[in-house]
């Protein structure tokens, strides 16, 4: 089966993934194993010194290991590391153009030869440490801003290689470290202090000082920062005939990007930029180890993860409605050693199914919130591993005109920044975090819009933190006459966790959750009972606790249904259609699987974290 074209194909692939004693460097073996034409390649080539120091295409030389492959690693699963040369990285990209695929280039906030004399450029921490990564936002040592040199020199690098663009990647497109944990240099105070027009006192811990006191402040002041910076990037690419695109913020929906990183998507996609990669690591980071995470995450957290990523994807499509958004695809990675393909395949299903039928309402109908895949790392794959891949996403695809059986949850961007500024008073639980308990206490959440369009949408709403709101816009919910609508305030608690002094665990790792007001476990899950029963939609009637339903309709009889399971070992949830079942077919097995539906009902197993989807046809 080839791959639908209905959608966007991205792979991200090392130097090591091809072969460069063939004359097309391995490239038609790939595709032949691939099946499809990836509409783009994003060649990793580790660092910032391949364009920091680069020495031109006017002779040949040998690239360093780490552009080579991630990190310089020795092998894959495939083959050896092998050395490849300036030239032939060239030869490589002009290969994928004859195929029509374009090739970006893509790096990380790491240099080596560049950095030697200016390790005032690498970020620093609250206790005056220094990482070993550079913060983009600085200048140089003569007032030079490193953003210009890092962007000219890249441009210069894609215009030379005929690369078709780049990808701006982790570190670059947000800071390593959350801004409660860094940058508190010199340089970046100056910065802030400079834009803010504050005079900070004196005192022996600057860092504490801005982080307790002046924190709407400090992201305010990184918000406008990084603004300058897309909107520089965006307009060199343009002016140069070149695209770009860039990672989310370690993973985070809008809320928290801008909250622990200081980065506004939706300035983002105003500067200019083609598209986000957004970092859905929904099915790998529920495996990972203590020694991966920095704490040892317990099985609830593990279990919530998959809610939490895939609200964190409906968010981040709201808040950038018009932006190509390709969320990466996690199959595995030799150099940081995790493979979900190897290791939680059904996870993967799980991942690709639930994305591709969870909703966006945009131009007067629903589409799904991805834009395609950005496989991740795409390497060392063969024949058998595409066909599985390729089966994910062709099975997942939602029929034409498919609406959601569930509540739709209204976007507002003015909400957004109420929200930010709550949570630093009072940890106000936002809207991100609402959604995601709800969706894990089995409430039927699996679309959204954005307030503007609510004049146009039919169905039941779900509105949360109704009363952070502008004027206007909660008038127009309370004057919503196409359904229910439920609205979601705040629960109010006492907790000792105090928003102005005390720290985020992990330094605000981005693996860690933040520390939320605490919420009953009840109180999520009679909200979705009464969302269920007011609403009447498809439930889970029968190990609801440890499943998950997703269902659309094309019309009042034809419904595709995704069943899906929290936990690792199989479950068999039975499901209510509420209307009389004519017949269920199960598209994620083999043909002729067994399914008796008993009048409204009906049951099936399901793997282990994995999701099976039906097509189920009403009397």
């Amino acid at each position: 089966m080839l791959m639908n074209d209905n959608y966007q194909k991205w792979i991200w692939v090392e130097l090591i993934t091809f072969d460069n004693t063939q004359a097309d460097y391995g490239v038609q073996n790939y595709l032949d194993r691939c099946k499809f034409i990836p509409d783009g390649a994003s060649l990793l080539l580790t660092w910032a010194e391949f364009v920091l120091g680069y020495k031109g295409l006017d002779h040949e030389y040998e690239l360093h290991p780490n552009e080579q492959s991630y990190g310089g690693h020795l092998s894959s699963p495939e083959r050896n590391r092998q050395d490849w040369t300036n030239f032939q990285l060239k030869g490589l990209i002009d290969e994928f153009h004859k195929h029509d695929i374009k090739v970006y280039l893509s790096y990380f906030n790491m240099a080596g030869e560049y950095m030697k004399d200016k390790m005032y450029l690498c970020e620093t921490s609250a206790f005056n440490q220094r990482a070993g990564s550079f913060n983009v936002l600085k200048n140089l040592a003569d007032g030079t801003p490193f953003e210009d040199v890092l962007q000219t020199a890249t441009i210069k690098v894609l215009n030379d290689y005929n690369f078709d663009g780049v990808q701006i990647a982790d570190g670059i497109s947000s800071y390593r470290m959350a801004l409660q944990y860094g940058d508190y240099s010199d340089e970046m105070v100056n910065q802030f202090t400079e834009y803010s027009k504050i005079v900070l006192p004196e005192t022996e811990n600057r860092a504490a000082y801005i982080w307790s006191e002046l924190r709407q402040e400090w992201i305010d002041f990184h918000t406008w920062r990084w603004g300058i910076f897309y909107n520089k990037y965006a307009k060199r690419s343009k002016d140069a005939g070149k695209e770009a695109v860039f990672n989310s913020a370690w993973t985070r929906d809008p809320f928290e990007a801008i909250y622990r990183y200081g980065v506004d998507y939706r300035a983002v996609a105003a500067a200019g930029i083609d598209g986000c990669m957004v970092e859905d690591v929904s099915a790998g980071l529920a495996i990972l180890s203590e020694q991966d995470n920095g704490y040892l995450m317990t099985d609830k957290m593990r279990r919530r993860i998959h809610y939490e990523y895939l609200t964190t994807l409906m968010m981040n499509r709201a808040a950038m409605p018009n932006l190509r958004i390709t969320p990466l695809a996690g199959i595995h990675d030799s150099h940081e050693q995790w493979g979900v393909l190897e290791h939680m395949p059904t996870s993967m299903v799980r991942n690709v199914i639930c994305n591709l039928n969870t909703l966006f309402f945009d131009d007067g109908k629903y589409k799904s919130i991805t834009d395609g895949p950005f496989f991740c790392l795409a390497d060392s794959l063969y024949e058998s591993d595409w066909n599985f891949i390729r089966n994910c996403w062709n099975i997942g695809m939602i029929p034409e005109n498919s609406k959601p059986c569930g509540v739709t949850v209204i976007w507002s961007d003015k909400r957004l920044d109420n929200e930010i500024a709550e949570f630093i008073k009072n940890r106000r639980t936002p809207t991100y975090r609402i959604v995601a308990d709800l969706m894990f206490a089995g409430a039927p959440v699996f679309s959204i819009a954005r307030i503007e369009n609510i004049e146009h949408l039919n169905g039941p709403l779900l509105v949360t933190n109704y009363d952070l709101l502008p004027e206007d816009e909660y008038n127009s919910l309370k004057q919503y006459k196409n359904g229910e609508v439920f609205f979601v305030g705040e629960y109010k608690m006492d907790y000792d966790f105090d928003p102005k002094y005390s720290m985020e665990k992990c330094h605000m790792l981005w693996t860690h959750p933040l520390e939320y007001k605490p919420v009953p476990e009840d109180y999520y899950r009679k909200f979705a009972d009464e969302i269920n029963q007011k609403c009447g939609f498809p439930e889970i009637i029968k190990y609801r606790e440890s499943c998950e339903i997703i269902a659309t309709k094309t019309d009042d009889k034809h419904y595709r249904v995704i069943l899906a399971n929290d936990d690792y070992y199989y479950n068999h949830p039975m499901v209510d259609m509420k209307i009389e079942i004519e017949s269920v077919k199960c598209l994620t097995r083999y043909e002729g699987y067994p399914l008796s539906p008993v009048g409204t009902t009906f049951q099936c197993r399901v793997a282990g974290r994995g999701a099976d989807v039906f097509d189920v046809v009403l009397k």
